[in-house]
């Protein structure tokens, strides 16, 4: 993630961004996907924990949303951060 993601994630959290779970039919597993919302209409795709194949996703839907949440939360603990080292 960069700056600029972190610092959108912030200013939209969570009125215009919107966390959804998706899972694979043909393993079980699931991945997350953060959207950017105008509208209540997706915007466009911010961030995404999708498979690979070296990972195959997270065994349940509620770790996936989980992850994705503790994303958000990381990307708002940055901006502050650096809003307060701004103001020194």
């Amino acid at each position: 993630m960069n700056i600029i993601t972190a610092y959108e994630i912030e200013t939209n959290y969570p009125e215009n961004i919107l966390i959804e779970a998706t899972e694979y039919e043909d393993t079980g597993k699931w991945v997350s996907q953060m959207y950017m919302t105008r509208d209540e209409v997706v915007h466009k795709l911010m961030l995404s924990f999708d498979r690979t194949p070296e990972w195959s996703g997270f065994d349940t839907e509620l770790v996936a949303l989980a992850m994705m949440e503790g994303v958000v939360a990381k990307a708002i603990a940055l901006v502050k951060t650096l809003h307060e080292e701004q103001k020194k």
